[in-house]
């Protein structure tokens, strides 16, 4: 039932609030009356009320505005009553508060705290929303954090598996960008000795972004076999025999959705520069010549599509001073196309940046020519909202043993 509350002190207002009451425009929701004092009203006891307040005699501008504020502060509406001219007291109206002569009739008094307790409702429903918005947010605060905190703990581990520093070798030096999208990244690389002496480069791009495709990386460089053995002997999978087996291993596990992946295997004999290399609907090895650019093709289907599906190989010398270039499909839109600077649709102008800052050189360490790479992409426009995973992984063929060393971006 609709309550009116009577603020008033010392004389009481209990015939007003009959005669307000009798004259109600709706009988049949004609309220009940409670009565409580102007300092209960000060003191903030009043909640959620629809008031009608008798100020003192002789209340100033500052005493109305206090309990205009007063009322509206307890989440109420309401007519306050003031003595004398009202010109200069009614611009202490506030929120649902009017202010009146005591001399207003019964009946204007009535209507207007009949419209003022149906705004009562509507402010008491939607104080009741906030509430739970505030709660609602608080949770989602807290949910939002704890997700920060996870991702953040995700990336570690992703990186953690990773390898810390590339082996060396006397003959190749080596460096890599690893940039990802998100938090996580769908691509993945890996560089290791090989029992022969031999040394394997692999990169591999997981199909879509974001947490996903993180996962199944993982899956991808724990699957990569390396070796076999063979009358207790360990003998190294040439490239094309590594991507058949690790293609068998992610055909044959039970994903709820179809993953795939690209990946890209090379074998490089540090001591003659010999390189075996094949490819899985990867991008083309760039071969980085005195004479210019060489795309090295080596046709395979995805992994984790055909289980039956073969891979082939190339096979090249990579001559002093030259270096290859292994990466993910990132970067065909890493950069604007010279054609068109307004596109960001995949273009192949990359390879003009890469072959300039990583191609033959003199003197200058591959780890600071990868980290003028990575200098560039962070000028490129958007590149605070990378759209894809970035990973690239450079070999460099020495005349004599350089220091390997790795960059990775921040």
């Amino acid at each position: 039932m609709n309550q009116l509350t009577i603020v008033s002190e010392p004389a009481s207002l209990g015939p007003l609030g009959q005669a307000i009451r009798e004259r109600w425009p709706r009988p049949e929701e004609r309220p009940a009356l409670r009565e409580a004092s102007v300092a209960a009203l000060l003191g903030g006891e009043l909640h959620h009320v629809t008031a009608l307040v008798a100020a003192p005699a002789g209340a100033d501008e500052a005493l109305v505005r206090r309990l205009a504020t007063a009322l509206v502060s307890a989440g109420g509406s309401g007519v306050i009553l003031v003595h004398g001219p009202v010109g200069l007291l009614r611009a202490q109206e506030i929120h649902g508060v009017v202010v009146e002569p005591v001399t207003a009739s019964p009946d204007y008094l009535a209507a207007a705290l009949f419209a003022l307790s149906r705004r009562q409702v509507v402010v008491d429903d939607l104080e009741s929303e906030v509430r739970h918005l505030r709660v609602s947010s608080g949770g989602l605060a807290g949910q939002m954090t704890q997700w920060h905190q996870e991702m953040h703990l995700a990336a570690s581990v992703q990186r953690e598996l990773l390898p810390r520093e590339l082996p060396m070798s006397a003959g190749l030096s080596a460096a890599v960008l690893f940039r990802p999208a998100g938090y996580v990244s769908g691509d993945i690389y890996d560089v290791s000795e090989l029992p022969d002496g031999r040394i394997g480069y692999f990169i591999a791009d997981a199909v879509g972004h974001g947490v996903p495709a993180a996962l199944l990386t993982m899956v991808i460089g724990q699957s990569l076999k390396r070796t076999v053995e063979s009358a207790g002997i360990a003998r190294v999978m040439e490239p094309a025999d590594a991507l058949r087996h690790l293609n068998e291993s992610l055909c044959g596990r039970q994903f709820h959705s179809p993953r795939f992946a690209t990946a890209v295997y090379a074998v490089v004999d540090p001591a003659s520069g010999h390189v075996t290399i094949a490819g899985a609907g990867h991008p083309a090895a760039l071969r980085m010549t005195a004479a210019g650019i060489v795309h090295v093709e080596s046709e395979g289907p995805l992994l984790g599509v055909f289980p039956d599906g073969e891979y082939a190989q190339a096979s090249f010398t990579l001559e002093a001073g030259e270096t290859l270039m292994l990466y993910s499909d990132g970067f065909e839109t890493a950069f604007p196309n010279p054609r068109d600077p307004a596109s960001r649709k995949p273009n192949t102008a990359y390879i003009e940046h890469m072959a300039r800052l990583l191609g033959p050189r003199s003197d200058e360490p591959l780890a600071d020519a990868m980290r003028r790479l990575e200098a560039l992409l962070d000028e490129q426009s958007g590149s605070l909202h990378q759209a894809d995973d970035l990973t690239a992984l450079a070999i460099h063929r020495e005349p004599v043993a350089a220091h390997v060393a790795v960059s990775h971006a921040a």
